[in-house]
Formats: C-alpha cells, structure tokens, sequence
C-alpha cells in the first residue's frame, strides 16, 4: 500500500515535465456557480467565481477545473466523495451519473472513463440542492491498466494520510483505559486526579480518530463522525477542569469550580442542539468563547499554585501552557479573531498530556504512600486493641457469658473487659466510646488501662465508674464515653449494676424484661459526679444482655431502626450473641447510606 501511494507521488512529481504523464492530480480550487434547480450548465462565460461554494439547500451547486492538456491513454477520472447524487461532463457532454440515497454520508469511490478528446477542457461536476459533498483529498486521472491500483490508493487514503492521528488517537485512548483501571483499584489516595486524568486522554485519542478518515474506512456515515467528534468536543473540557481541580484546587474563588459547572450545563445543551438543528458543532462558537475564556483562567490558577511550591503545580504549569497555545490558537481562529487557520493541536496535547500524566501520576503515588503509611498505623492499632480484648471468657460457677464485638472498621471505639476478684466474683465493663477509627481506638485503650489501675475498685461499680470519670475528665479532653458495670457474685448469686450514660442493661426474668441499675451522666464530661449503683438477686433462667447503641440504632433501606424490640425477641427466645449481631445484618441489607457504628453484646445466663 505505502510502495503504491509512493508510486503516485512521484509519478504525480514528474507530471509537470513529462509529456505523456501517466497519472495525473488535479489540484487548484477551480471554479464553482449556484443555479436553480434542474437548471442548464452554464455556459463557458457564465457567472463562474473562484473557488468551491458550500452546497446549497434550494440551488444546484456546479464546480468545474481545467483539464492538463495531456492525458493518459484510456483516461479514467477516480475521486473519493461524500454525496448520494452528483452527474459529472466533460465539457457539455455528462459523462457519469451517480444517484443512490443509501451512500448519503458515506465514503464513495468513483471510477470515471474519459475520452481522450476532453484534454484541455472543462471537467463539470454538479449537485443537486439540497445535497451534501465532501471531495476527499484530490481527484486523480489515471490510465486504464493503473486504474485497480489508483483505486486501492485513494480508498485507503482517509487512513494513510490520518495516519499519525490515529496511531496517536488510539495510543491516548490505551492510555486513558489503563489510568482510569489503575484509578479504580482503589478508593483512597488521591486517585481523582488519574480518573479524570484518563478520562480526558480518552476522550481526546477518539476525537482524534472521529475526526479522522477512519470511521469513513471502516464503514460509518460521515455524519455520524461529524456528530460523534462535536459532542466530544462539547464534553471534553468536564474531565479536563474536573483534572485541574484535582490537581490545583478549585481556584481563586472556586473559578474552576465555576468553570467545571458551565461546560456541564453547556455539554447537554450543545448535544441537544445539534440534533434539533440536524447540525453537528451547532455551539461550536459559544464552546469556543468558553474555552478560550477556561484557558486563561486555569492558567492564572497553575501559575498561582505554582508560586505556592507544588511540584506537580509547576509540571502541570509546563504542560497546560504549551498545549493551551495550541489551543487559543485553534478556537482565535474558529472565531476569526485572527489571520491563521486553524492550527493542528496534536503535538501540543502529546507535551500536555506527558506533563499531566506525570503529574497526575506523582499525585497518585504519594496518595498510595501515605495511604500504606496510614494502613501501617491502623494494623498497628489493630494489634494493639485486639491485646487489650480478653482472651477468654470467665468461668464462675452457675454462669454462662457469651459476647460477640463487631466493629464498624478495622480500628473501633466499643470496648468490654472483665476485672477478676476471684474464682466466683468478676467485674465486666461495656463501653462506647463516641466515633470510631482511631481517635476512638486510643480512648478506649485509656479506658482499659484506667479500669485495670483500679481493680481494688472491682466489687464497687459506682466507685469504679466514679473514678473513671475524674481520669477521663482531668487527662482526656473532649472525650464522651458511655459505660456500664457490672459486678457478679456467684457466690451470693447476685449482680451489681452502674450505669453512666449507657443503654441499662436488661434482665429477662418469667416472660418480662426490666431494666438494671440506675442511669448516669455519660463519662468525661462533669467533674466532681457521684454514680449509683443498684444490687439485683439471680434466679435460675435469668438472662442478661448487655449491648451498644450501634445495635438498636442499625437501620435498614428504609431508614427504619433495629430497635429495641427486635433485640428482645431474639433474646426471649433464647438467641444467641452471634443470633443478635446476624440480625443486625440482616437488617441492614445493602443500606450503604447508613453510617455504621460498632456492634458489641455480652449475654449473660444464670445456669445454676
């Protein structure tokens, strides 16, 4: 294929010096007149202009060049068209007609035999109102024999001559695949700068290929590619400012914040428009001021965060002044605001989109970093917690504990332990502390320590509470912990109960549940408290349950709580622990808007 675009060109080269060239290109813009529909030709000093006039929707649009003196034997006119009715002359007589409604908007290869007498005369083309034309790349007049190979040449020219485009088009597309995947693997670290990022480069590579000759090659009308490359263009710059935002900041005052919002609501209403007016880019003007009105505006922003001493701030400076250059350059012109036609962009989005990958991939490992880092520190605190969990549960005579902690992350604030007296006598402490994640974590492990300084306190759980109180007020600021504590006696079968701020525990004696233990004020946050305890006699089937306000407070799709009497069914009916926290689950379902608490219960049966 490449040896025979070769052979054209210097074939074509030598045209000008050869007498009897064998392919012949013709090139120059000729000449071009609109008349009435179905009118004559007209004639040789009609009103003729120079150059080719767009077709027009209620005139016949007629275009005419000047045939080389010298032609090939056998000559055959071959062209590439978007048109689904034209008729060609040479000179007044028509010479080929071509009328076929389904190749509207598609690629066409024609093949036209000329006579040898038509060198040197007018070659006609003319198109009927209200039809479209695109001639790709120039008409070629080949002899016979050459005509299987011409034909090759300028059906793959749309490709050849994009070439570079589409390699570079389809390379930036792999590339945003790849970076919005990596983006996507995790949902921490500052993977929005990637996503965005891909997004962009996505978009971009298959304009370049919409834009291209491409789709017309592998079959898609012309306008579908018209269309699909303006509504590219109008939602293109959402992921590009959503990039700098991610980078840079919103901006002096939120202006890129702003800036994202306008080309969102511009993107629907451009698609909108361009298909009630049957009119692709039929914004193309309002998109143009914007961009243009965006670059200026973002520039200012990198330089300022540049100043303030961001690495990527200074890269991604680098990179958006080179590539928004380029594309000043190219909507100045759209907007005729200045001599040049409008650039190609390419070069300048290869520089931009190397500096912006860089960037945007410097952003997204330093966020993997400190995320490892933080990762590091919650298994640290992890392991630190799970040390200070019992490891077992006590064995008192005629007692039965089953406990079951859930925790709403890895690291969580809910916190039992039991202080032993003896072999019939142990303490237990459910607490909560407010929040979870690590600040929480930490005020636990504090109020573990504090329970365990005071094991002298054990058989005294309104001193116990008392005194975690004033350690918690004196050495924890801002710390709101609710706690509840329970001393069992097997041996005098009896349980003591203080509670501070805590759900009261319950006890399910002959059918009814009542309440343990008077309430108090939550821990930590009035000094000088004095917490009350209440004594409770155990009979044989009494059942105890202990539990967090995560349980209760779970809800479901619907926003319904657990609730309370949920958990009193399961308890009544002999659930266990496990029975309780499952039902929590269940409960919740896929509710993923419902913040969720950490989720302790501690069931204490009397078996003896």
């Amino acid at each position: 294929m490449r040896q025979t675009a070769l052979a054209l060109v210097l074939i074509a080269a030598a045209c000008a010096q050869h007498p009897d060239p064998r392919i012949v290109l013709l090139r120059g813009g000729g000449q071009s007149v609109l008349t009435p529909p179905n009118s004559p030709m007209p004639d040789e000093h009609g009103a003729w202009a120079d150059g080719v006039q767009p077709p027009h929707p209620q005139r016949d649009l007629w275009i005419r060049i000047k045939l080389p003196k010298h032609l090939p034997s056998e000559p055959h006119l071959v062209f590439r068209a978007y048109s689904a009715r034209m008729e060609i002359f040479a000179g007044s007589q028509r010479v080929y007609r071509f009328d076929e409604p389904q190749a509207r908007g598609h690629l066409r290869t024609h093949d036209v035999s000329l006579a040898p007498s038509a060198a040197g005369g007018w070659l006609v083309m003319r198109i009927p109102s209200g039809e479209d034309l695109l001639i790709g790349g120039e008409p070629v007049i080949a002899p016979a024999a050459a005509v299987p190979a011409t034909i090759v040449a300028i059906t793959t020219a749309p490709f050849r001559d994009d070439l570079v485009h589409d390699a570079v088009g389809t390379a930036l597309m792999i590339i945003g695949l790849a970076c919005v995947a990596v983006s996507r693997l995790r949902v921490r670290g500052n993977a929005a700068a990637l996503l965005w990022f891909g997004l962009f480069t996505l978009l971009y590579g298959l304009r370049l290929i919409t834009a291209s000759g491409l789709p017309a090659l592998l079959g898609f009308s012309l306008a579908s590619a018209h269309y699909a490359t303006s509504w590219i263009t109008y939602v293109i710059p959402v992921p590009g400012w959503q990039m700098a935002r991610a980078l840079v900041g919103d901006g002096w005052k939120g202006s890129l914040r702003w800036q994202v919002a306008a080309f969102a609501v511009l993107a629907p209403i451009g698609i909108l428009s361009d298909v009630i007016q049957h009119r692709p880019e039929s914004l193309r003007l309002a998109n143009s001021v914007l961009v243009v009105i965006g670059g200026l505006n973002l520039i200012l922003n990198v330089i300022a965060a540049a100043r303030t001493g961001q690495r990527e701030a200074w890269i991604l400076m680098t990179g958006t002044i080179f590539f928004l250059l380029y594309a000043l350059a190219r909507n100045l012109a759209t907007l005729r605001l200045v001599p040049w036609s409008e650039p190609d962009e390419t070069l300048g989005f290869v520089v931009f989109t190397s500096c912006l990958g860089y960037a945007a991939m410097r952003a997204f490992v330093r966020g993997e970093r400190q995320r490892l880092s933080i990762e590091g520190e919650l298994s640290a605190a992890r392991e630190i917690q799970r040390s200070i969990l019992p490891a077992t549960m006590p064995a008192l005579p005629g007692l039965r504990f089953d406990i079951r902690y859930d925790p709403a992350s890895s690291v969580a604030g809910d916190l039992y332990d039991f202080v032993a007296a003896d072999d019939s006598r142990v303490g237990l402490l459910v607490a909560d502390v407010a929040g979870h994640g690590v600040p929480a974590a930490l005020i636990a492990s504090m109020v573990k320590v504090a329970v365990s300084s005071q094991s002298r306190l054990v058989h005294e759980p309104a001193a116990m509470l008392t005194t975690l109180n004033e350690t918690l007020r004196r050495d924890v600021r801002r710390a709101f912990v609710t706690a509840t504590y329970l001393y069992f006696d097997a041996a005098q079968r009896c349980v003591v109960v203080s509670n501070a701020g805590h759900p009261s525990p319950l006890i399910f004696r002959d059918g009814t549940f009542r309440e343990l233990g008077p309430s108090g004020v939550l821990l930590g946050r009035l000094g000088r408290l004095r917490y009350e305890a209440a004594q409770t006699t155990l009979v044989l089937g009494d059942r105890i349950v202990i539990w967090t306000d995560g349980i209760v407070e779970a809800r479901n799709t619907r926003g319904e709580p657990f609730g309370d009497e949920r958990l009193r069914t399961i308890v009544q009916n002999g659930g266990s622990a496990d029975a309780v926290i499952d039902a929590v689950h269940r409960w919740r379902g896929r509710n993923t808007t419902d913040e969720t608490d950490d989720l302790s219960i501690v069931l204490v049966d009397v078996t003896a």
